[in-house]
C-alpha cells in the first residue's frame, strides 16, 4: 500500500527545495525538517509560523500536517451481567 505524502514534504517539493535548503531558510538542520515531515517531532511555535509562511500553508493545513489523527478504537462490547 502506498503511503500518502506529507503535506509539508509536498509543499517543500512543490517549491523545489531540499530538506537542507528549507532547513537553512528556517535555521534548522535538514534532519529536523525530516522529523517534522514524518511527525516524529513538532516545531516550536516560532518555527511553525516560519514554516507555514515559507511553504505557503494555511494554519489549519499546517496543523493537520503536524498532527496525526486519533486512531479509531473499537469500543469494548458490554457483557450482560449474570444478576
Amino acid at each position: 500500500m502506498a503511503s500518502k505524502e506529507s503535506p509539508i514534504r509536498a509543499a517543500r517539493r512543490r517549491l523545489g527545495l531540499s530538506r537542507e535548503e528549507l532547513g537553512r531558510i528556517l535555521s534548522v538542520s535538514g534532519r529536523t525538517v525530516s522529523y517534522w515531515e514524518t511527525r516524529r517531532k513538532l516545531p516550536s511555535r516560532d518555527k511553525a509560523n516560519a514554516l507555514r509562511a515559507t511553504l505557503g500553508l494555511s494554519e489549519i493545513d499546517l496543523w493537520r500536517a503536524l498532527h496525526k489523527p486519533a486512531p479509531k478504537v473499537a469500543l469494548p462490547v458490554r457483557k450482560e451481567r449474570p444478576w
